[in-house]
């Protein structure tokens, strides 16, 4: 501790002891010593003014740019595991669940969309019970989906900026515990009714967080990148008659 401070300590040794010989060269050149012992008590007088800025002010806009730098970081991994992986496994896991066409219209996004029209596709989520039809199948494509993600997982997980977004690392922490599940098991396709419906909550989690953060992603790349979100709106896994090709 000493040592990692040591520098700090002799910086400001060392200027106190400048600022004691320039008063002193002051005073020796000049004269005026009651002027110059008025200009140091002045001075004196205003330092906690000068700490309060520095404190409450320069503080706080050192704190608003950083913070504004781990945000961009942080939806640099979002939108990576989305690349990555989250975009197809939610489209996985949408050709298991029986979604009403209302549902399915809330959450057809156009470029019409206002940061309301995001947010009330949010609520809705949470107000959807998934019904997903999960049997050893589906289990096994999910796993053939996430295993070989297991490394990339990790490294998003062992990401400090998390902790800025904490429901998308709880996100994360859902679909690590799916994959985590599913590896632990040998056969698929002898499992009891009990353990596929156990497995199938979680994959109840893992959607509706992941739908969430999913739209939360989209409503991003609308405001700051158009271009990525117009590609991300034609492949809307939500869409059943998307496609990737600009036709208008």
């Amino acid at each position: 501790m000493k040592l990692r401070f040591r520098w700090q300590i002799l910086l400001g040794a060392g200027l106190a002891v400048l600022a004691c010989v320039l008063y002193f060269l002051h005073y020796a050149l000049f004269g005026q010593g009651q002027q110059t012992f008025s200009y140091i008590g002045k001075r004196i007088a205003f330092l906690p003014l000068e700490v309060l800025f520095i404190t409450l002010v320069v503080h706080q806009l050192l704190t608003w740019h950083n913070r504004g730098i781990i945000v961009r970081k942080m939806n640099m991994l979002v939108g990576t595991f989305f690349s990555e992986m989250g975009n197809d496994l939610l489209e996985q896991l949408n050709t298991v669940h029986q979604l009403d066409d209302l549902d399915k219209q809330r959450f057809k996004i156009s470029k019409e969309w206002s940061n309301q029209d995001f947010d009330r596709a949010i609520q809705a989520v949470t107000h959807i019970e998934p019904r997903l039809q999960i049997d050893s199948d589906v289990l096994e494509n999910l796993r053939q989906l996430l295993q070989p993600r297991r490394q990339f997982l990790l490294m998003l997980l062992g990401n400090p900026n998390l902790l800025e977004h904490e429901p998308f690392s709880d996100m994360l922490w859902a679909v690590f515990h799916l994959l985590d599940e599913l590896s632990r098991r040998d056969d698929l396709h002898s499992l009891p009714t009990s353990d596929i419906r156990h497995l199938a909550w979680d994959a109840r989690r893992v959607y509706n967080k992941l739908v969430v953060e999913w739209i939360r992603y989209m409503k991003h790349l609308k405001k700051d990148y158009p271009y990525l979100f117009s590609l991300e709106m034609r492949i809307n896994p939500f869409d059943e008659q998307r496609s990737v090709l600009v036709t208008g």
